[in-house]
């Protein structure tokens, strides 16, 4: 009988295998595969389950992550902020607009070969072009202002986009988040004015409606529901514009 960690380990390395088409590099102590472009990170990492069971279970699960150096660096300097160097992503099947959990069985010798070709396939349609957005920086600070990225939180863009663009930019996506979402109008209102009352670090942040009030006052946005309607940035050469003291 194939033990469990065997056959999980030996798929990894096949899928492994063909993500180093596309430059990843593999370590099995993860195990994961990365690939780094410019100032980001890019992790497909590979799961499995406490409670595999050989010939009946063999769990695989895949995430596909992005890190940051830069945006770690950046957070330094704003202690209520958490993440460390996560910039997005989580399970292939929420990289995309229709979220779907995507597991498969390893278990059965017979299937096998069509579940890993099966997931090698769902990371390279999914997860790669999840990761390409972030090598087309201009175009991923225009998209992040109007649209809702897939496991990409609004606190994670709005740190994104003074970061990697400008304040001015992360104030649109809010705005503009608040706007695409006024159900979230009311808590953001009751939370912006806690803050305002009672400090900063009176309590963290939890949900989109208490992470966007907390920003809104730690960023000097003002409060995003008394402002004229938000408007998307014209991107060329725009993150080389960073305000100073927001570097």
């Amino acid at each position: 009988m194939e033990r469990p960690r065997d056959v999980f380990a030996n798929a990894c390395a096949q899928i492994a295998a063909r993500l180093s088409d596309a430059g990843f590099r593999f370590a099995k102590s993860g195990p994961h595969a990365t690939r780094k472009s410019g100032d980001f990170t890019f992790k497909v990492a590979f799961q499995s389950s406490h409670r595999n069971a050989a010939g009946a279970i063999v769990k695989l699960w895949i995430d596909g992550k992005v890190f940051s150096k830069k945006i770690e660096a950046w957070r330094k300097n704003y202690p209520l902020l958490d993440g460390a160097d996560y910039v997005a992503g989580c399970q292939v099947g929420n990289l995309t607009d229709q979220t779907i959990f995507n597991d498969w069985n390893l278990a059965d010798p017979a299937s096998r070969p069509s579940a890993i070709e099966n997931a090698t396939q769902t990371v390279l349609s999914v997860a790669l072009p999840y990761f390409s957005q972030f090598e087309d920086l201009d175009g991923l600070i225009a998209k992040a202002q109007a649209n809702d990225i897939p496991s990409m939180t609004i606190d994670r863009v709005v740190e994104f986009l003074i970061c990697f663009a400008n304040p001015l930019a992360a104030k649109n996506a809010a705005a503009n988040f608040l706007e695409r979402h006024p159900n979230f109008v009311s808590n953001y209102s009751r939370d912006f004015g806690r803050y305002a009352e009672r400090g900063l670090g009176y309590r963290h942040a939890s949900g989109y409606a208490a992470q966007l009030a907390l920003a809104s006052h730690l960023f000097g946005f003002g409060d995003l529901t008394k402002n004229v309607p938000a408007r998307t940035l014209p991107v060329s050469g725009m993150h080389d514009k960073q305000k100073s003291d927001h570097a």
